[in-house]
């Protein structure tokens, strides 16, 4: 099944709005107003509730469709990647601001807690299928057992 019109756009969103944030933070030399600009886009208490709102819609119920699993994982990892480039870029702010930007970086910063702290239920949730071993435990446990035997390994070695 294909997926919903809007999944595969919500995870290029995601992507765009990761990359603008890594652009802005790792940009040589820095320019703290862009890149508080862009923080401020992700982070914002009016504007968080985009990529929040993206994240209950598409990931508060793991799909029925296993074929779906594939897009629901990767807009999780999206969320993922997104919030730790939040970090990355709050961290680099601090590094540039002056005392006059003291707080109005703690905002940024309370922002940013409160929105990844709305985001963790639905980003530790896993499809359980998704991380099912692809050998049977028992099979696996039984190769394990062959690949260490020195017995075997003499035996193979004379095949």
């Amino acid at each position: 099944a294909d997926p919903p019109p809007h999944l595969p756009v919500a995870i290029e969103d995601m992507q765009k709005k990761t990359q603008e944030l890594a652009f802005a933070t790792r940009q040589d030399p820095a320019d703290a107003k862009m890149l508080q600009m862009v923080l401020q886009g992700c982070v914002g208490t009016t504007v968080n509730q985009g990529p929040l709102e993206v994240a209950q819609v598409f990931l508060a119920e793991i799909p029925d469709d296993p074929r779906l699993y594939r897009h629901h994982n990767k807009l999780r990892l999206c969320f993922r990647d997104f919030t730790k480039r939040c970090e990355d870029a709050l961290r680099r702010n601090k590094s540039l601001i002056g005392p006059d930007q003291r707080e109005y970086h703690r905002e940024l910063e309370r922002n940013y807690l409160r929105l990844r702290e709305s985001l963790h239920p639905l980003l530790s949730r896993r499809i359980p299928q998704l991380y099912a071993p692809l050998v049977p435990r028992a099979a696996h446990r039984l190769w394990q057992s062959l690949e260490w035997d020195p017995g075997v390994l003499a035996l193979s070695s004379l095949l």
